[in-house]
């Protein structure tokens, strides 16, 4: 076989950078940042919050969301301790949201600034921290600006804004850089893996877990470059290996790592990465069958690799990216983050086929629990009328078995599933229109 000339890969490598374009922020709409006099915005915005406060103080009704805030949130004041933050940070966020009194807006205040003074190098990794306080902390400051904004003075108010940028850009890491991927930092990542006939480099779970707190973060405190890096940067639509990365292509302003390419890179099944490396699924079984490695999560890393998207999708809708929920691509009509989630639904009727016998007393063929995860009521808000959606939400409710989430309490999910979006505003049809840039 004659070797390729010279000069033709000294061409080739020139023009590999140029095979692959780069997309402009706002195909979906441009998320914004949150203005000073434009809360709450963040995952309720007040037309939301009016409609919760109707249903859980005036009507009780849904019955299960009443429960949860009677039971484990009324009257909840904020402390800056991990307890709080890791277990009930959300709580103290719902009890202020929905009565919020002057008692609890102080407490907000005192912990937010307590948190700041403690770690003033910025919010930690979740897995340095072993917490994902970056979410209560978010939603705190978001609520308070909204109920009692003179609370805090300027200088502090300001002071936390710097603080949750300081915070993102703690997490940024070089997107051209492949051997992050593999966890070592040392070693190169394995040729990119063909399934499903699309072709996906790893995309770790922590990278894109961190990126819906920093996108929380930016909305509060960073300026539209930063938004635009961590929810839709201009990086390829359609890059999902390291094909054709250089060290300066795509430029160091697009964010492999950003909620679009989350959503992008799923498979046509709804599956993504972690669905098959952690979590062994296979679909060519009938039904497809998982076989998690011993010690993990039984499913539950299919959401964690998508919880940013998830969360960074609630965010993005209220500030501006209205398509997002329908986002779809390759030529399917069934949005992506649907059929993830009708995915994980999947998976109630389908066995973890690792030897468990050896672990916690579970035997072979478990089922898998992703399918009763929280974050699924996240589908009841934004797919309302999807039947599967509807036949599988009163499982996520009514879940009595142990399902791991580690970004916050299962009471937690259930409000974040309330209340639909068609009870305020509509979603638009599923579509591949892409919209001109503002």
């Amino acid at each position: 076989m004659r070797r390729p000339l010279p000069w033709l890969l000294s061409l080739l490598l020139l023009l590999t950078p140029l095979l692959v374009s780069a997309d402009a922020p706002g195909q979906w709409g441009r998320v914004v940042p949150i203005a000073d006099n434009a809360h709450p915005n963040l995952f309720w915005n007040q037309s939301e919050i009016n409609q919760l406060r109707q249903m859980v103080l005036v009507d009780h009704s849904p019955a299960y969301l009443y429960n949860a805030y009677r039971d484990k949130m009324q009257g909840l004041l904020a402390d800056p301790s991990y307890d709080t933050l890791h277990n009930r940070g959300f709580f103290v966020g719902i009890t202020y949201m929905l009565e919020p009194t002057q008692a609890k807006a102080n407490a907000i205040r005192s912990a937010l600034l307590t948190y700041q003074s403690q770690n003033p190098s910025g919010i930690p990794h979740w897995y340095s921290a072993a917490c994902f306080c970056g979410w209560p902390l978010a939603l705190w400051f978001d609520l308070i600006q909204a109920y009692h904004p003179n609370t805090l003075s300027t200088s502090e108010k300001n002071s936390l804004k710097a603080y949750f940028k300081l915070s993102a850009d703690a997490q940024k890491v070089d997107s051209n850089n492949p051997q992050l991927v593999t966890g070592s930092g040392n070693e190169d990542p394995g040729p990119p893996i063909t399934r499903e006939g699309k072709s996906v480099q790893e995309i770790p779970n922590w990278y894109t877990r961190e990126m819906g707190m920093a996108g929380a973060f930016v909305l509060l405190g960073g300026t539209q470059a930063d938004v635009d890096f961590w929810f839709d940067s201009g990086w390829p639509h359609t890059l999902f290996t390291f094909d054709g990365v250089t060290p300066t292509f795509p430029p160091d302003t697009q964010n492999r790592y950003d909620m679009i390419t989350s959503i992008l890179a799923m498979y046509p099944s709804g599956a993504d990465v972690e669905s098959y490396t952690r979590e062994g699924l296979n679909m060519n079984d009938n039904p497809p069958t998982w076989h998690t490695q011993q010690f993990y999560s039984h499913g539950a890393y299919h959401l964690a690799q998508q919880t940013g998207a998830y969360m960074g999708a609630l965010m993005a809708w209220h500030n501006g990216m209205t398509q997002v929920w329908t986002i779809v691509n390759e030529g399917n009509t069934v949005p992506n983050l649907l059929r993830n989630m009708k995915r994980a639904l999947a998976s109630r009727n389908e066995r973890d086929t690792a030897d468990w016998s050896c672990c916690n007393g579970l035997a072979p063929g478990f089922t898998m629990l992703v399918g009763y995860e929280p974050m699924l009521m996240l589908g009841q808000r934004f797919y309302p009328s999807d039947s599967t959606i509807q036949q599988g939400m009163p499982g996520v409710i009514n879940a009595t078995t142990e399902v791991i989430n580690w970004e916050f309490p299962r009471e937690a999910g259930l409000f974040l599933g309330n209340p639909t979006a068609s009870m305020v505003q509509a979603l638009p049809s599923p579509t591949n229109l892409r919209i001109a840039t503002p």
